[in-house]
């Protein structure tokens, strides 16, 4: 009889079932949080006046929030091989860890996206090049159970760090949503 993704077999004792079902709560009440502080931000800063400091004030913010985004990235690539999947520390301090960038996202992040853009150029590629041989470097190396993570995590860093180099060098501008809020 072929096993339900649904249904968990009380007697199984897979070390990937019990990581994905740890995992189910934790990202839930982050994403929830990410909403919950987001949303508001996200109106509160679509109404702002286009005043002279509107865009530094954005771009500290967002240097702050790509920071602690590519720290815990790189923290939670450790954490694969430092700590054993079913390990309470791990859970504990990836957990958190993930909260605080969601709080951040949200506190910050959705202000930058609903009003303001980044100009990409060709740096865009080899970002996305270096997030899939990142990726395809810890499938080889990584535990099966992490397989989606360090997916997202080589992502996260990557894009972060692209993210980070346009904000620094001032290719941050006024988004749609702003423009036609004034």
């Amino acid at each position: 009889m072929p096993q339900s993704k649904f249904i968990e077999d009380p007697l199984s004792d897979n070390p990937y079932r019990k990581h994905i079902k740890q995992y189910s709560w934790p990202q839930i009440v982050s994403f929830l949080t990410l909403v919950a502080v987001g949303i508001p931000r996200c109106v509160q800063s679509i109404n702002t006046e286009n005043g002279p400091g509107r865009l530094p004030t954005i771009k500290k913010r967002m240097v702050c929030v790509l920071i602690f985004g590519i720290c815990q990235s790189i923290f939670g690539m450790v954490s694969m091989f430092v700590f054993k999947p079913e390990s309470e520390t791990r859970f504990l301090l990836v957990s958190i860890s993930q909260f605080v960038t969601m709080v951040l996202v949200g506190l910050f992040a959705f202000e930058y996206l609903f009003t303001c853009i980044l100009h990409y150029d060709y740096l865009a590629i080899p970002a996305a090049i270096s997030a899939v041989v990142l990726a395809v470097v810890l499938k080889n190396y990584a535990e099966r159970c992490y397989y989606g993570l360090y997916i997202a995590w080589s992502i996260q860093l990557f894009s972060g760090v692209l993210e980070l180099y346009l904000v620094l060098n001032n290719r941050i501008m006024d988004g749609m949503f702003h423009e036609e809020s004034q």
